[in-house]
């Protein structure tokens, strides 16, 4: 059971990386911005320097989250959610498998 808990782990940070150096290879770096300018937490946008992508400039969607990154960030929270749903499950396996009586 250990091997298939550090498996799921291996997995779910594999894709959590892929998933962040795709994204990120499709914006170009951002010009640094003052400390009282509004940017995005992901990628440093501003409202002078938004991110184009196929749709468009980026929005705001929350106060410090913009559209370009909003679905990418919603998809890997899902990506560890998926992954601690399966860890979860190997350990409620393993705890019901060491609570089994050995007779």
């Amino acid at each position: 059971m250990a091997d298939r808990l550090d498996l799921a782990i291996k997995r779910t940070q594999a894709a959590i990386r892929a998933a962040v150096r795709e994204r990120a290879a499709t914006f170009a770096t951002r010009p640094r911005v003052r400390a009282s300018e509004r940017a995005c937490r992901v990628c440093g946008c501003t409202q002078d320097h938004a991110c184009v992508t196929d749709d468009g400039p980026c929005a705001w969607v929350e106060a410090d989250l913009c559209s370009a990154w909003a679905r990418d960030i919603r998809t890997l929270d899902a990506i560890v959610r998926a992954g601690l749903g399966e860890t979860e499950k190997l350990l409620r396996r393993m705890l019901r498998q060491r609570s089994r009586p050995n007779g």
